[in-house]
């Protein structure tokens, strides 16, 4: 009765958490925008043209929702909300599997609020973070629960869920592709170390895994009109995130990946102590051995990416984060002799004033849980709740209602072309790449690689990303526009 009473106040907690102000937090932005274009496009087109960033299971679904419930932000992140919520609902089922539901609840907890995962903030808007993480999640949990299955069917089905599971991870975030380096890993670990798990164990997964990637990329290729082009876009953006992003070896970065990693946005550095203690958990030959030492491998293999070879974006970093989250709850969990019976312990001392040592340890500990969670948890709440900059909407308004219908906007914010619905004229992909090493590797202004002019569009539109990456060289703006009006952060401009 008590867990019932425990688990609907949760989800009292975490609904509003996760669809108040939905429209309006967080304000759109450049990624998101890019990705509602390209859903619009899908949903009135039928023609997709998007490359491995962020894959068809996020892009597919919200054109659905789109032609469906209307081309509205809002009908994008409803569809965005129930990943989110199939996110927590998994990562609650494999906690509460590998430690019981005190760590379960303590991990959820610790996921919600953390600032380094920042899950509400990416999970309301149309991002590929929080759906990858939700199919990765479900592939160890069905994984998990195939090696434990005695019924050599039941086995074979849950890991061949499994392997289509960790495909579609890998096909809607491309970095979810260092699962193979950690699949690897985990095969060798078994059969110098646990002799636990049979082949078929480890091959089933990968062949359905390899299949659902294959399948996708190759029917891009051969059934569609488009398939040469998509092809050539898919090779190019698999190299270009290599370059950009994905292999990149730069001293700052690292030193950013550490500053963030042990900082108090990440748990309050406990990421590291709390892998050291799964790793300890992982030394035991039996098949919870193999479970911790799958998890442990996954946050070890993402880390050593996400601090020497990444440009170190925090949300890089959700993965082993979010893993990280089930670590710590098992520690203090484990270290409080479970989480309730010390809440229990600690009411029996102060009814019987029978206090002891061990008693005002287990308040320390209870104290320090309780920083780690209530104060980020207000900031989360605060987020949700506050004033919302609605720049981009504003900006949206007064071009539907003052620009002509068939004046294109030279602009790099998609976010107001989707909220508009006006044409615009969006700089090529490749131009990522540069802004990417601008910002953060100190390369040329990418106004010296762009020449907007080419087009002569009546009109130009720099908000806060067009500043952010220098794409329009300023002198060049006054030169050939006029401001017509600013409105937060973005200015629209008529050609003189």
């Amino acid at each position: 009765m008590w867990l019932a009473i425990l688990l609907l106040l949760i989800i009292g907690i975490l609904a509003p958490l996760f669809t108040f102000n939905l429209d309006t937090y967080p304000e759109p932005w450049f990624d998101e925008g890019v990705h509602l274009m390209v859903a619009k496009n899908y949903a009135e087109e039928g023609k997709y043209r998007f490359g491995p960033a962020v894959g068809p299971t996020v892009i597919i679904p919200v054109a659905l929702a789109l032609k469906i419930f209307g081309m509205s932000l809002l009908s994008a992140r409803w569809l965005m909300v129930v990943y989110l919520s199939l996110c927590v609902l998994i990562f609650f089922a494999l906690a509460s599997y590998l430690g019981g539901w005190e760590v379960g609840v303590l991990a959820t907890s610790f996921l919600v609020v953390s600032p380094g995962i920042n899950l509400i903030y990416l999970g309301r808007q149309v991002m590929g973070e929080v759906p990858a993480v939700f199919f990765f999640l479900l592939g160890v949990l069905l994984w998990i629960r195939g090696i434990d299955n005695g019924s050599i069917k039941n086995r074979n089905l849950l890991l061949t869920a499994a392997g289509l599971s960790f495909g579609l991870a890998v096909l809607t975030k491309n970095q979810f592709a260092l699962f193979f380096p950690v699949w690897i890993l985990l095969w060798v670990s078994d059969k110098v170390f646990y002799h636990k798990l049979k082949s078929r164990d480890f091959y089933i997964p990968l062949i359905f895994l390899v299949c659902v990637v294959l399948l996708w990329y190759g029917g891009q290729r051969f059934f569609l009109q488009t398939g040469d082009r998509l092809a050539a876009q898919n090779i190019y953006e698999w190299k270009a995130a290599l370059n950009r992003g994905f292999l990149v070896i730069n001293r700052s970065r690292m030193e950013a990946a550490i500053k963030f990693l042990v900082g108090p946005d990440s748990f309050f550095a406990w990421v590291i102590p709390s892998l050291v203690y799964a790793v300890l958990l992982s030394l035991e030959r039996s098949l919870k051995g193999v479970r911790w030492a799958f998890l442990s491998l996954v946050v070890l293999i993402w880390l050593i990416w996400f601090i020497f070879f990444s440009v170190a974006w925090p949300r890089y970093a959700v993965l082993p984060l979010t893993i990280s989250a089930i670590f710590i709850a098992k520690f203090f969990n484990d270290l409080l002799g479970g989480l309730s019976s010390a809440i229990r312990e600690l009411w029996t001392a102060l009814r019987s004033r029978s206090w002891r040592a061990g008693n005002s340890i287990n308040v320390v500990i209870l104290a320090f849980l309780a920083i780690i969670l209530i104060r980020p948890f207000y900031g989360r709440v605060t987020e949700v709740i506050g004033p919302a900059d609605q720049s981009s909407v504003g900006m949206a308004k007064y071009i539907q209602e003052n620009l002509p219908p068939d004046a294109v906007i030279e602009t790099y914010e998609p976010e107001v072309c989707f909220l508009s619905g006006h044409p615009c004229h969006l700089p090529p992909s490749k131009i990522m790449n540069a802004a990417i090493r601008y910002v953060w590797y100190n390369a040329a202004p990418l106004s010296e690689q762009y020449d907007f002019l080419e087009l002569a569009p009546p009109f130009l539109l720099i908000g806060e990303f067009g500043h952010w990456v220098d794409i329009y060289d300023e002198d060049t703006v006054h030169k050939f526009y006029v401001l017509e009006i600013s409105i937060g952060d973005y200015d629209l401009y008529k050609a003189k």
